[in-house]
């Protein structure tokens, strides 16, 4: 199974296409905060049911700060939730899927990307 990143999912939702997977708990986060809270809770729930969530770990930070740096260095820095999510990837050794062309910067370290 591969991580989807929240361009992914809402695409799956949009078109009621939904494939088994991964989101990264950041994910989740980025797809509720646009949720009107009186209906958040319901829409989370249903999310976790659909989705098997993976949360940010120990491996997952290690594996960003290393990024963080190198990009750092490199001065090609990413979105910070997208680098997290990159992480989490990389440090489960899963794809992710994702549209986002950013992430492509990332394969040369190991992150195994897809666009569906």
């Amino acid at each position: 199974m591969s991580l989807l990143d929240s361009n992914i999912v809402i695409e799956h939702l949009k078109t009621k296409t939904i494939y088994s997977g991964y989101i990264s708990n950041l994910t989740l986060v980025e797809l509720l905060r646009g949720i009107r809270e009186e209906t958040r809770e319901t829409v989370k729930s249903e999310l976790e049911k659909l989705y098997s969530v993976i949360n940010l770990d120990n491996d997952a930070i290690l594996e960003y700060c290393k990024l963080y740096n190198i990009l750092r260095n490199r001065g090609e820095i990413i979105p910070e939730f997208d680098l997290l999510i990159a992480a989490i990837a990389l440090s489960k050794k899963i794809p992710l899927i994702s549209r986002d062309i950013h992430f492509e910067r990332l394969e040369k370290y190991g992150l195994m990307l897809s666009k569906d």
